[in-house]
């Protein structure tokens, strides 16, 4: 797990409210605070559609980022910044991202990888995290690689996106 602090709020808000850069990530949870605190379970409820539509469209788990985003900019436009909001992104394992950096090995499928924003007192920062599924002798010892990898592709995610951060906690 690694911190990132972004350098350019304003740039890299743009990116995530109005951009397509993080579009195809599922959301997690988003919490945002204005004049009250939102929280957004990203969770989609499939009670809500109709059988057709569950065929016709892209229904997994979590809403994708492009679905949420309308809602969550809603929520902070305006003249005043907002207190804070936390934003927890899960990266779709089969998502053209991976395939797309050459750098980046394989993730394993008994992961899951979480990207997770969050802007509080003027500051705002990215953290990667590995979250591990099976637990067997031979997989512990690929823990901290995965999590090596999904830090490094991180990094290499936001610099190729002219992402600029600080230092690396």
């Amino acid at each position: 797990m690694k911190v990132y602090n972004i350098l350019d709020i304003k740039g890299f808000t743009g990116a995530l409210f109005n951009g397509v850069l993080f579009d195809d990530f599922f959301t997690v949870q988003a919490e945002i605070t204005t004049y009250n605190s939102f929280l957004i379970d990203g969770r989609i409820k499939k009670e809500y559609y109709d059988t057709d539509e569950i065929k016709d469209t892209d229904i997994d788990i979590y809403s994708r980022w492009r679905k949420l985003k309308p809602i969550c900019f809603n929520l902070i436009k305006g003249k005043k910044l907002p207190v804070s909001f936390a934003l927890v992104f899960k990266f779709p394992q089969k998502d053209f991202i991976i395939r797309q950096y050459d750098k980046m090995p394989q993730l394993e499928q008994k992961a899951d990888y979480y990207i997770n924003i969050k802007y509080n007192n003027k500051i705002l920062s990215c953290t990667s995290v590995c979250s591990i599924n099976t637990f067997t002798a031979e997989f512990l010892n690929k823990g901290n690689l995965l999590q090596e990898a999904w830090d490094d592709f991180i990094k290499f995610f936001l610099k190729d996106n002219n992402i600029a951060v600080e230092s690396e906690l």
